[in-house]
């Protein structure tokens, strides 16, 4: 695992520390890690753009929450360097996702935003383990 992996992944380990906090992200801090993600990667630009669909689409079905977890979904996307682990990463924001609203709604009872990033912490990880980001 490069050290970029691990930089990413405690970048949104933070990320997503904050968002449980304060159910929000610092815009400023995921613009700054798109821009790094996408100098670093830049052959990587079309899976980006995949997972920013994607993110627009899940926002659209009110399943994400804001431009925050749209622009860590792109971050992720940067990293995946070919189409099966694309599909590999839409999937398990599916079975993670589910699970986290699942698990959330059974133990808030009133309807209120949650956080949704660290549900993509757990994918990266996931992902990292599986070895399906570069």
């Amino acid at each position: 695992m490069t050290p970029l992996l691990w930089i990413i992944g405690v970048f949104l380990a933070v990320v997503s520390v904050i968002d449980l906090k304060f159910r929000q992200s610092p815009s400023i801090m995921l613009t700054g890690a798109l821009f790094v993600a996408v100098a670093i990667n830049p052959l990587n630009l079309i899976f980006g753009a995949l997972a920013g669909l994607l993110a627009l689409l899940l926002y659209e079905g009110e399943f994400i929450g804001g431009l925050g977890d749209i622009k860590v979904m792109i971050i992720i996307g940067m990293m995946i360097n070919n189409m099966f682990w694309f599909f590999a990463f839409a999937v398990l924001i599916g079975i993670f996702g589910l699970s986290w609203k699942a698990m959330l709604k059974l133990r808030i009872k009133k309807a209120e935003e949650f956080a949704f990033i660290p549900v993509f912490f757990f994918v990266y990880v996931a992902m990292a383990i599986l070895g399906g980001v570069a």
